[in-house]
């Protein structure tokens, strides 16, 4: 509720700002004899510590509780500058009215999900495989001799991805991939061995270098290639994920 007059209150705390620091000017004006400098100074010093770093430092920190709290101060400071806060908060409504900027910012944060978006490849150009994927130890996979029992069924389940890597013998020889559809007309009770459907389906393996940019990722994604596993370079390590 307080946004709809976010203007008036906007304007309000202006006008009492710009009231507070002349009246400190005149103040200090007077404190210091009638010496303009001095009282220049001084009044510059307060309004820029008191003004502006402390509330600076003070909403830093604890910014989300003290908004609500200062709303009735908000709603005192409207209610004694009401002539000109006001007209002045109506001008602020019309001069923040939805234009191109708006739109535009709209535009790139929607851009930001879209995979496929300019700015999103900008980003992509500058990371690797590596920095996204998930580590080998980390990995959901199966043995290629497993059986597609209630227990393993359960546990793919469970695991939430739609795309297992199969491995043999040890997990950095993935030798299979095996997607969640695949398991559509399967029967636990059948006992099923993993091998029969991988080499029904036989679903391509498509490996990419650990430090291969994301751009380039995404593009022979687009081809249908299908989603990459990260083959490290040999000369570093012999291992894939």
């Amino acid at each position: 509720p307080a946004r709809r007059w976010a203007g008036c209150a906007l304007g309000a705390l202006l006008l009492l700002a710009s009231l507070a620091q002349a009246a400190l000017a005149v103040l200090l004006y007077r404190a210091a004899g009638q010496r303009a400098v001095p009282a220049v100074l001084g009044c510059a010093g307060l309004v820029f510590l008191v003004g502006e770093v402390l509330p600076a430092a003070v909403s830093g920190r604890w910014a989300l509780a003290l908004a609500p709290r200062a709303l009735a101060l908000s709603r005192l400071a409207v209610l004694l500058t009401l002539p000109v806060a006001l007209p002045v908060g109506q001008l602020l409504e019309l001069a923040a009215r939805p234009g191109r900027l708006r739109e535009r910012v709209l535009e790139l944060a929607r851009g930001c999900g879209d995979p496929y978006s300019d700015l999103s490849k900008g980003v992509l150009r500058y990371r690797t495989v590596e920095d996204v994927l998930t580590p080998l130890e980390d990995c959901f996979m199966l043995d290629s001799g497993a059986v597609l029992d209630f227990g393993v069924l359960a546990s793919i389940m469970q695991s939430g991805h739609t795309r297992i890597p199969v491995y043999e013998e040890e997990r950095s020889n993935i030798v299979d991939i095996l997607y969640l559809k695949d398991l559509a007309f399967v029967d636990p009770e059948d006992c099923t061995p993993l091998s029969t459907i991988t080499r029904f389906y036989n679903h391509p393996l498509h490996f990419v270098f650990n430090d291969t940019k994301l751009d380039a990722v995404l593009e022979e994604f687009k081809r249908g290639k299908g989603l990459p596993l990260v083959e490290r370079i040999a000369a570093r390590e012999g291992t894939k994920t």
